[in-house]
């Protein structure tokens, strides 16, 4: 998770104001992917998908999703992939309350920025 604002984090948790990059590649490491080398056909979330507001895409391709959870409270993530093969990882439940903030160079930032605006719809 990247956190696309740092200034809206406060006492170290996420605010209303504040956007997530949720990412399985960064450019420089890939967080999902098949051990067995499949390749990966779906990416499945729920449990916030109303405040997804776009795709984060990095040099074209499609790197994660973007989120701007503006309503108050706890929130959770399921997340889990499908391989080629039709088989499925483990779920993971995240939750945004606390995330870390990772720095990212400037170029990076505005790259995630510019294309996390744009809208998408399932």
């Amino acid at each position: 998770m990247i956190v696309a604002n740092p200034e809206s984090i406060v006492d170290g948790k996420a605010t209303t104001d504040t956007i997530l990059y949720w990412v399985w590649n960064d450019g420089e490491n890939l967080y999902t992917y098949d051990p067995d080398g499949d390749e990966i056909s779906s990416y499945n979330i729920s449990g916030i998908n109303e405040y997804v507001t776009g795709n984060v895409t990095l040099g074209g391709e499609v790197v994660g999703f973007a989120t701007h959870i503006t309503e108050a409270g706890p929130h959770e993530c399921i997340y889990y992939v499908t391989d080629s093969e039709g088989n499925t990882s483990n779920v993971v439940s995240l939750s945004p309350t606390t995330p870390k903030a990772r720095n990212i160079d400037k170029n990076r930032q505005k790259r995630y920025n510019r294309s996390a605006r744009k809208k998408t719809k399932s």
